[in-house]
């Protein structure tokens, strides 16, 4: 059966401003994505130009990881966030968000409590490797997607972790979240590494 995607133009009265254009366009979404559930909107100017507008999901989640750009400088952190066994869930890495100031800050502190890792290395997009760190330190992230499965419709696939206290190790991978779009909103210095601030 066939479907149509429900659309609807919106064009300018004689008095109305680019303003009122963005706002008729944010009722719609309210609408559309918000009271009724649509996955976002896709808006289209006359001049050919799109946009997706989607809504972002936020996570508290612990930075386990943090990997340097080949100037040195802090590129990308490691997230994890907590099952109920303990069990640390890698889903996301990026930066996005850190002001030059946050990421040196950042650098300094993770440098002085790097753990090391028996059986688990991942390498950040230039093929760094991450350094594990003593998981402590919490942030609030948010993404524009969590996709559950990739191409082919196959699970997306997370590594499960354990942190001793001393040494991190893997137990392999578990059906999981890919996260798209990470951005670092802040620090969440109310939270700390516990299940019910981080849970899964």
């Amino acid at each position: 059966q066939i479907s149509t995607v429900p659309h609807c133009v919106v064009e300018a009265g004689p008095e109305e401003t680019v303003d009122d254009l963005r706002n008729r366009v944010s009722e719609i979404y309210d609408q559309w994505v918000v009271k009724e559930g649509a996955e976002g909107l896709v808006v289209r100017n006359e001049n050919g130009a799109i946009w997706k507008i989607k809504p972002r999901h936020t996570i508290d989640a612990v930075a386990i990881g943090f990997a340097q750009d080949t100037d040195g400088t802090l590129r990308d952190l490691m997230f994890a966030v907590l099952d109920k066994d303990g069990n640390y869930h890698r889903f996301a890495c990026g930066a996005t968000g850190l002001s030059y100031e946050d990421k040196e800050q950042l650098l300094s502190y993770f440098q002085k409590r790097i753990m090391p890792s028996v059986n688990f290395s991942h390498a950040n997009s230039v093929g760094i490797p991450y350094r594990m760190v003593y998981p402590e330190k919490v942030f609030e992230i948010s993404c524009v997607d969590l996709a559950s499965r990739k191409g082919a419709d196959k699970p997306c696939k997370n590594d499960l972790l354990i942190f001793d206290g001393e040494c991190w190790q893997t137990k392999g991978l578990v059906n999981g979240a890919s996260c798209h779009g990470l951005s670092v909103v802040r620090e969440r210095n109310d939270k700390s590494c516990v299940y019910e601030d981080i849970r899964l």
